[in-house]
């Protein structure tokens, strides 16, 4: 102040005094790489959860707000997340007393992906004798768990963040990850980046079939409160199933034959994978008699094409320790000829080993002769010369004589 001399008995002086308003900058960004995110609708209440402002998020610039009232408190919420993210929670803050920007950061977390699939697969059980015209036997089979089948998981497209940023997490092709079933048969791979997947089975256990058909797993993102995307499937693998088909023919003519009758033996106990004996060696039960070796499974009987095909069988046995066994072993036997042929009794063995590069069903065929019961004479009308069979006849004599003689010499000498 400046005196203004002896005359002025009131001195007045004029002060400006300016007040800088409160200035709050609010930004909205990933919570993983810090980008500012555009299109989350956010807005601002005041302590009586009165809307103070409302506005769209552009990564560009921050939003801001002046003339907050110092000390008080108040909220900001995200009424609508980008497109990728979760709703963050709300965020409250208290408006100090500075002229200096305050800034509120709100982070949005994206959601993640889950693949979880279920394996499983049928095993023999037991069996069942259905009583008809003849017994009938059954193999009963039940669905259950496979541990241990293996899964590589791709991308099925390029994977990249939701963050504007196209970071690439995985690219279109690439392997993410290997993941095995525990003994519920369950495979998971959990907070995977949401994109599509596809998964291949590589290895499967003993006794099935290998799919390696690519299974898809779509793990896009739902909606701002889905945090974690499920993609989930039940797979079932087929079982490696087993035909035994017999072929007989006239060993002569090669004419296929009709009404040869065979019976189908288990050459040994047929396990399952418990360790339970659910067919035993030497029991009857089937209206044909048992060979040495077994217990009669089916009964085939050739049609006119001279053609026999057995039942569904099984191809996987197990020890009574419940691994798994390599083979099983069956006989194929004739119990009746075909009209006007000589029965053959030979046990016929067939090995059947599993074989993971197979197809799921396997066909094992036999092809057998039959000897017809008497020579076949020139019908009425051939033109063959009746004195050539004649001739045979006396020269198979001979031979045959010589052959009786040769052996008595032989003996003799010894």
């Amino acid at each position: 102040t400046k005196y203004q001399g002896q005359d002025v008995k009131t001195a007045v002086y004029n002060s400006e005094y300016k007040n800088t308003p409160t200035t709050f900058e609010f930004t909205k960004t990933d919570i993983t790489s810090g980008a500012e995110l555009t299109g989350a609708t956010l807005t601002v209440l005041d302590k009586d959860g009165n809307v103070v402002d409302t506005w769209t998020s552009d990564a560009k610039e921050a939003h801001v707000i002046k003339r907050l009232v110092v000390g008080e408190t108040y909220t900001l919420r995200e009424e609508f997340a980008p497109y990728g993210y979760l709703k963050a929670t709300d965020i409250q803050f208290t408006v100090e007393d500075t002229g200096k920007v305050q800034h509120v950061e709100m982070k949005d977390e994206v959601p993640t992906g889950s693949i979880v699939i279920n394996k499983d697969g049928e095993f023999v059980t037991d069996t069942t004798l259905m009583k008809g015209y003849w017994y009938d036997f059954i193999f009963n089979f039940f669905k259950d768990s496979l541990a241990g089948v293996t899964f590589d998981v791709y991308a099925k497209e390029d994977i990249v963040s939701a963050d504007g940023l196209d970071t690439v997490y995985h690219k279109a092709g690439d392997k993410v990850a290997t993941i095995v079933t525990n003994d519920k048969g369950i495979a998971r791979i959990d907070d995977l980046p949401l994109g599509r997947y596809y998964l291949v089975e590589t290895k499967t256990i003993d006794g099935f079939v290998l799919d390696d058909t690519p299974i898809e797993a779509d793990l896009s993102y739902i909606d701002q409160n889905t945090k974690v995307v499920f993609a989930g499937m039940d797979v079932t693998n087929e079982r490696q199933k087993v035909h035994i088909t017999v072929t007989k023919t006239d060993s002569e003519t090669k004419e296929a034959l009709e009404g040869a009758v065979f019976g189908l033996f288990a050459k040994e106990d047929i396990v399952n994978k418990e360790g339970k004996v659910i067919v035993k060696a030497d029991t009857q039960i089937e209206r044909t008699v048992t060979g040495k070796d077994g217990k009669v499974l089916d009964t085939l009987t050739t049609d006119k094409n001279g053609h026999a095909e057995s039942k569904e069988l099984p191809i996987c046995t197990y020890n009574e320790d419940g691994s798994f066994k390599e083979d099983i072993h069956y006989t194929v036997v004739e119990t009746k000829a075909a009209d006007g042929y000589i029965l053959d009794e030979t046990a016929h063995d067939v090995t059947l080993r599993y074989d993971d590069n197979a197809p799921d069903v396997v066909v094992t065929t036999l092809k057998l002769i039959n000897v017809p019961t008497e020579p076949k004479l020139p019908q009425t009308g051939d033109n063959a010369n009746p004195l050539l069979y004649l001739g045979i006849g006396a020269l198979a004599l001979i031979t045959g004589v010589g052959v009786g003689l040769r052996g008595r010499k032989k003996k003799n000498k010894q």
